[in-house]
C-alpha cells in the first residue's frame, strides 16, 4: 500500500512540476523571458516599420518601447494580448492616434517583439 500512495504521489508532484516547462512559473502565468527571445524580438522589430513610430526610450507618434514594458507584466494574457495588438492595430490607451496594423506578421512573430519589448522592464 506505502508504494501504490509513493508511486501517485511521484505521478502528482510531476504533473504539478511539469507547470514549469515552456517558460512559464508554476502557479502563474508569468513567462520568463529568454535571450533568446529577446533577440528575435528585437530582430523582427527592426525589420519592420515599428521604429517609425515607437522610439526604444523616447516617445515618438506611440509609446516608446521602455513606456509600454513599464506599464505591462511579462505575463502570458499580456504577451497574447499585446500580439494580437500589433497584428490588427487600432486605438489604444496611449491617445488618439490608433496604431497601424501589421497583418503580415505572424502570431508568433508578433509574441517575439512583445517579449523584446517587455525585456526592456527596468
Amino acid at each position: 500500500m506505502k508504494v501504490v500512495i509513493l508511486f501517485f504521489s511521484i505521478i502528482l508532484l510531476g504533473c504539478v512540476s511539469s507547470k514549469k516547462a515552456g517558460n512559464y512559473i508554476a502557479n502563474t502565468d508569468i513567462v520568463t523571458i529568454t535571450r533568446l527571445d529577446s533577440l528575435s524580438g528585437q530582430k523582427i522589430i527592426k525589420q519592420s516599420d515599428c521604429v517609425t513610430c515607437h522610439g526604444t526610450i523616447r516617445k515618438l507618434i506611440g509609446p516608446s518601447f521602455s513606456q509600454l514594458a513599464g506599464k505591462y507584466e511579462a505575463d502570458i494574457n499580456t504577451i497574447n494580448k499585446l500580439a494580437l495588438k500589433i497584428i490588427s492595430g487600432g486605438p489604444g490607451s496611449w491617445g488618439r492616434i490608433p496604431m497601424t496594423p501589421h497583418p503580415t506578421l505572424s502570431k508568433e512573430e508578433a509574441e517575439f517583439a512583445v517579449k523584446y519589448i517587455l525585456s526592456l522592464k527596468k
